[in-house]
């Protein structure tokens, strides 16, 4: 016998068809669908959406975070990028080819972001005529959609008052493919060293968080397992997995031997085509390094070390060999929490070595010399070696 969810009304059924068809009328106005698909994915506020600018979405991919800190120095927004917001943004970007500074919804006639007000009245124009009228503004859209065009069997949304490093978790919008969701938040909190290696992670308060049901939360953690991202130890339950100072020599023996060999691969079989990606990728490191360095807030931190890594991946993609590319990224994703936390330690960092490395890693493959551009790969791994040893050594 189907079970049907008592939430699941004649009305909210039809109320949802009339919300989607609403959106889907907004498909010949990449702005305006941008904008809204921003209000009801996102739960950034107006005011933030209105400050996004086109760079943070370039080479932006499903599970991506996208993490607003320019919007905010006390309380850093952030939001993780699905399939409907690529989309979108794919489409925005292929009609009005925005630069890196442009604003993501901007005026048409002076190209400045909207302002509240008329956003506002973009919001009511789109539910004009539509027996929609009582939705006037963001606000009330996104409670809509959440409550009619989401799935019904999620848990409504509470403010969480867990007092735990894992209200970092980024609480998502439930979506069609929400136990991807829910691991990609998981991910991104454990990589990022916001979660601590070392931290239990009990699946109730996760689920709580991220307001979805604990099954997701359970299938998501199975698949960290699986990386060996979080494990089972001693005590009960699940946790972050630790490193030890063995582990870090381990994986960085490793990690020479398969990151050269796809760097000389990539520099031999190269294109112009992946080099201006690869350029693309360290122009964006270099650039969060000059903000970084500007405003002494380590909330940078974040962008400096996500293009780093994909001014790395970008290389070893250009060897053409997916099973490597996976295994590269699982072994990153092994020592990415401790280069978060030592910066964070740190607070301060001279780029300089690493500039170097980079520049010489660029013109090496540039010059299709694969000898030069290992060597100076296996400089940088190194150099990123001996610091992580002192946190690990610490912890």
């Amino acid at each position: 016998m189907e079970m049907t969810d008592p939430r699941v009304t004649k009305g909210s059924v039809s109320l949802k068809y009339k919300l989607e068809r609403v959106r889907n009328g907004l498909i010949s106005k990449p702005r305006d669908l941008l904008l809204f698909d921003l209000i009801t994915q996102t739960g950034l506020k107006m005011k933030s959406i209105l400050t996004l600018r086109a760079g943070y979405f370039f080479g932006c991919k499903p599970g991506d975070v996208i993490r607003c800190s320019q919007l905010s120095q006390k309380n850093m927004e952030a939001f993780v990028m699905n399939q409907t917001l690529v989309d979108s943004w794919v489409a925005y970007y292929n009609k009005f080819r925005p630069s890196e500074d442009d604003h993501m919804v901007k005026s048409r006639k002076k190209g400045e972001a909207i302002s509240l007000s008329s956003a506002s009245h973009l919001v009511k124009l789109w539910f004009f005529g539509t027996k929609l009228e009582h939705i006037k503004g963001m606000n009330t859209l996104r409670r809509e959609w959440q409550v009619n065009a989401s799935d019904p069997r999620m848990p409504s949304s509470k403010k969480s008052t867990i007092k735990s490093s894992m209200t970092h978790i980024q609480p998502i919008v439930p979506v069609s493919t929400l136990q991807q969701r829910v691991y990609d938040s998981l991910l991104e909190s454990i990589i990022s060293g916001r979660i601590y290696p070392g931290e239990r992670l009990v699946i109730e308060q996760i689920a709580k968080i991220l307001q979805v049901s604990i099954i997701p939360v359970r299938e998501a953690l199975q698949r960290l397992s699986a990386a060996g991202l979080v494990s089972v130890g001693d005590k009960p339950g699940i946790s972050v997995t630790k490193l030890s100072v063995n582990d870090l020599e381990d994986i960085t023996k490793i990690r020479l031997m398969l990151e050269i060999y796809a760097t000389e691969t990539a520099a031999k079989i190269r294109t112009s085509k992946s080099i201006e990606i690869i350029e693309s990728w360290n122009d964006r490191w270099l650039k969060s390094h000059r903000v970084f360095s500007e405003k002494k807030d380590p909330a940078f931190i974040d962008d400096m070390l996500k293009f780093n890594r994909y001014f790395h991946l970008a290389i070893y993609e250009q060897a053409k060999i997916p099973l490597l590319q996976e295994i590269i990224e699982g072994l990153w994703n092994r020592i990415s929490p401790y280069l978060h936390i030592l910066l964070r330690k740190l607070g301060t960092y001279d780029p300089a070595d690493a500039f170097a490395c980079h520049n010489e890693i660029l013109n090496a493959i540039k010059e299709k010399n694969p000898g030069r551009a290992a060597k100076y790969l296996k400089k940088d791994l190194l150099s990123a070696k001996a610091g992580l040893i002192g946190i690990l050594e610490h912890m």
